[in-house]
């Protein structure tokens, strides 16, 4: 995986954190969430590469992954897109409007 030693910063942050300054986080940091979000849902679906783009309104995920054959289903996709952005969102506050998964690879456990 190829990480970037970049920091995002976070404006509008949500929920609301008060006013005690500002709150920043690595791209690496991101990465691992991301990372640990997948894993906690399933040990067959590798994350093989994360992109953040940055947006007006918030930030979009691009995720490479590689899935277990028998879990390539579009209801697996859209149930990682929805964990993936719920727990980003609630644990850092970072308002991510998009989640793109592509399967670059299957593979048989």
């Amino acid at each position: 995986m190829k990480i970037r030693n970049k920091f995002l910063h976070i404006n509008g942050v949500r929920p609301n954190f008060g006013n005690n300054g500002n709150i920043s986080i690595s791209e690496t940091a991101l990465l691992q969430m991301v990372n640990h979000c997948i894993a906690e849902y399933s040990n067959n679906i590798k994350l093989l590469k994360v992109s953040v783009i940055e947006k007006e309104e918030g930030f979009s995920l691009d995720l490479n992954i590689s899935v277990e054959y028998s879990m390539n289903s579009p209801d697996t996709i859209k149930t990682i897109q929805k964990i993936v952005k719920d727990k980003i969102e609630q644990f850092t506050g970072i308002p991510i409007i998009k989640v793109n998964v592509q399967i670059v690879k299957s593979h048989y456990e």
